[in-house]
């Protein structure tokens, strides 16, 4: 409903290419990380079932020494795992920033120009942040001009306001 001195509110640009993306399916992206996952389960339920074995031997043997083999399996186990999920949300990190400077118009990479290897250069050369920030300035671009940059086309001769 509009009323008077109603102003639409405008959306960042970016929303609009999140939403279209979502619409793809939310569980896309953990599909490829199946195999992954089910290598962490493994391993979670290989150290639970090493901490039960050491806890019976140290009440069989009266003897401490089975706990340093737990812990060093459950701190192996912790390592593999928060190694892998910190090179994930650097990978996920990276790529979001890469795409979204692309689409502002602030990465002048466009079309055979965009790929992981250059996502990672742009991500080391902005500092590799561990979360992009909401209240990042940012230039209002069109919609049509971010899309364009993303397909990798030049972008028009409209010109972002900053």
């Amino acid at each position: 409903m509009k009323w008077p001195g109603h102003r639409a509110r405008m959306r960042d640009p970016w929303h609009e290419i999140e939403r279209a993306a979502r619409k793809a399916g939310r569980w896309e992206r953990h599909r490829r990380n199946a195999v992954l996952y089910l290598c962490w389960t493994a391993m979670v339920l290989c150290a639970i079932w090493e901490t039960i074995v050491c806890r019976l031997a140290v009440q069989a043997l009266g003897s401490t020494w089975p706990l340093l083999m737990e812990a060093g399996l459950w701190a192996a186990t912790l390592c593999v795992i928060g190694w892998d999920v910190r090179r994930l949300w650097r990978q996920r990190m990276a790529m979001r920033l890469y795409y979204e400077d692309i689409a502002d118009g602030v990465c002048p990479d466009r079309g055979m120009q965009i790929t992981a290897a250059n996502g990672w250069k742009w991500y080391r050369r902005q500092g590799s942040p561990w979360w992009i920030s909401s209240k990042r300035p940012r230039p209002r671009v069109y919609v049509a001009d971010a899309l364009a940059r993303l397909a990798g086309h030049n972008s028009s001769t409209r010109t972002p306001q900053v």
